[in-house]
């Protein structure tokens, strides 16, 4: 082995104990092989540059410089310079001459190494000397880890947070890994921008609707209820698709055969075939999302919903009403004190969390009918859908209801995808975004087995096709059903009037803890913001004291429960951004410093005190 190997090794052994461990096999099948005098890795054939440093080339294709490989490092570390990141994430990196020169260069940034074949990883410590990445403080190696943990690694960090190395000669080995993180990592580009625009969008809306439903958490159950009750039944989840329709005909049947859960803007279809079922989900905040269920009564029905759900959701005519753990922080505070509901994953749409609540109840299996992620025939949903319906009011000759859906397609940016028989379907990013969200989650061990009615759907790896046919020949399985519901909901709150008073008590004693703490949240980041301003007016003024005292408001900021809540309605990063541009920064850097700190103060005491002018 080369010379540098075995201190690599004692570096590797005493800083990755754990990674050692799991490698330890390559680790003496290497200098097993050594020692016999084969080559250890073989994938590589090692030469000397010109200025006598080791360079590599693998499958007759240089990894690196043939005249120097260190400066050549250097290179693509400075050509970085004055970018703000705070990771830098190698994705491969051949010996290892970039990762080590970037190292030597910016020891207070964190660096993420990512092989997918230990091959390769042990056969760059054998090249050269890695001493400064085993050194550097904050270093993760992401050494033969798959995708969905990479990917958690990344996200942990913040993708834009990371600034990402590659060059193709040091991932051709690994080339499909490789591209299919760089699709995972764009996907969830495209999610972090998408949560950023939707709250921006809907936080003030999520604070009205959170603040009017608190006292749902005392009076309703949460689906903890009904948590691994079902495994000896199958759920079936209606989705809103155009295929929903060659199903319809056979809900009754369905219904004996399995559990039956219903997304908002598929129960007017199904309350039309004459079929309530089991349990109805929304989650949607907005006003539309609430017109799903308006003028429909469902007696037989569990609503589930969200504390955040739009106030006439809670009124709406069904058997019972249960939450799910709340989205937001001001709905985690009050479970904190009143129970955990029962936590099921958004996934960003109303399909992704009524297949969540499927796999939380531990059935069987899960089948969808209508979850088409695509445009089957150019329609966007079910014919008697609250949307088609609207569309059909909403028409005159001019723009008749082919004519909007048409323009709705064109507006919605549409792309292709393939369906399960392998033909082309009409598709779109945020569909696409939706079917990697299933992919993802289907690939967890714990994940419920996942079928379709629908082959016309956008096929998704980890969801099969079934035959309908196939399906109705089950037995049926309404004694189990009825079990089920029973022994979930013996304990249910509605059937206790002593223990819906006690929890309306711990509910109100809740309410004024909060405004309390929110209130002493507004105090400490006013009295910051006028420290701010003294600073900046007042001529003769300690600034010493002043951050001195800022120092001290900002511990107690950061202390105060109240901040993760008021999070929701302060201003995000481009928000920020666009109240910075309004002002004229000085040149000096400690006013343009303090002035930004006023800002963020203002907006701090703003958010906590809607939040109580709400609450109250």
């Amino acid at each position: 082995m080369n010379l540098h190997w075995n201190k690599n090794r004692q570096l590797l052994k005493n800083r990755f104990p754990q990674l050692y461990e799991l490698l330890e096999q390559h680790i003496i099948q290497a200098e097993r092989t050594d020692a016999q005098d084969l080559c250890p890795f073989p994938f590589w054939t090692v030469e000397k540059a010109r200025n006598e440093s080791l360079t590599v080339r693998e499958n007759n294709i240089l990894l690196h410089s043939s005249y120097n490989p260190e400066r050549e490092a250097l290179s693509f570390c400075t050509a970085n310079d004055g970018k703000d990141y705070v990771a830098a994430v190698f994705l491969g990196f051949g010996a290892g001459y970039l990762p080590n020169a970037f190292a030597r260069q910016h020891r207070n940034k964190t660096i993420i190494l990512v092989e997918p074949d230990a091959s390769h990883f042990l056969a760059a410590l054998d090249v050269m000397d890695w001493q400064p990445v085993f050194s550097q403080e904050k270093c993760i190696l992401a050494i033969g880890c798959s995708l969905e943990t990479l990917i958690g690694i990344v996200n942990q960090t913040g993708i834009k947070n990371c600034i990402f190395f590659e060059q193709k000669s040091q991932t051709a080995h690994a080339g499909q890994y490789f591209e299919n993180f760089r699709q995972l990592l764009e996907r969830n580009r495209q999610k972090d921008e998408i949560n950023s625009k939707t709250l921006e969008k809907f936080a003030a809306l999520w604070q009205r609707n959170g603040c009017r439903n608190l006292e749902a958490f005392a009076k309703l159950d949460g689906i903890k209820l009904y948590e691994k009750k079902a495994e000896n039944l199958d759920a079936v989840v209606l989705a809103a698709g155009p295929s929903l329709a060659d199903i319809i005909p056979h809900l009754a049947e369905i219904k004996k055969r399995s559990i039956l859960i219903c997304v908002d803007t598929a129960l007017r279809a199904c309350l039309k075939a004459g079929v309530e079922p089991d349990f109805i989900v929304i989650v949607d905040p907005q006003f539309w999302a609430a017109q799903h269920l308006a003028g429909l009564h469902s007696k037989s029905s569990v609503l589930i919903t969200e504390s955040a759900a739009y106030p006439s959701v809670f009124h709406f005519d069904c058997r019972k009403t249960v939450l799910c753990s709340s989205l937001f922080p001001l709905g985690s505070y009050f479970e904190k004190f009143l129970g955990e509901k029962g936590k099921i994953d958004g996934g960003g749409s109303v399909s992704t969390s009524a297949w969540n609540f499927a796999n939380f109840i531990g059935v069987r299996s899960i089948y969808f009918a209508g979850l088409d992620l695509s445009y089957p025939g150019k329609n966007t949903h079910i014919k008697g859908s609250t949307f088609e319906e609207a569309v059909h009011r909403t028409s005159s000759r001019i723009t008749n209801a082919a004519t909007k859906n048409a323009s709705a397609l064109y507006e919605i940016k549409t792309e292709t995808g393939t369906d399960y028989t392998g033909h082309e379907v009409l598709t779109d990013s945020r569909m696409k975004m939706f079917a990697w969200w299933f992919e993802s989650r289907l690939a967890r061990p714990q994940s419920a087995k996942t079928f379709t009615f629908c082959p016309q759907n956008l096929a998704v790896p980890g969801i099969k096709t079934a035959l309908i046919s196939d399906f109705l020949k089950n037995p049926e399985c309404q004694e189990n059903k009825q079990i089920f519901f029973e022994q979930s909901e013996i304990n249910a709150i509605e059937k206790d009037e002593k223990l819906l008073e006690q929890r309306l008590l711990i509910f109100e004693k809740t309410k004024k803890r909060l405004c309390s703490t929110l209130q002493e949240l507004f105090e400490n980041a006013r009295k910051a913001f006028n420290l701010c301003n003294q600073a900046l007016t007042q001529k003769n003024c300690s600034h010493a004291e002043i951050f001195s005292r800022l120092s001290e408001i900002d511990a107690k900021i950061s202390a105060n429960d109240g901040k993760e809540i008021v999070a929701l309605v302060f201003p995000t990063q481009a928000q920020l951004e666009q109240l910075f541009a309004r002002q004229k920064f000085p040149q000096d850097e400690r006013t343009a410093n303090l002035m930004k700190s006023k800002i963020i103060y203002g907006q701090i005491s703003l958010a906590a005190e809607r939040y109580i002018a709400n609450i109250l």
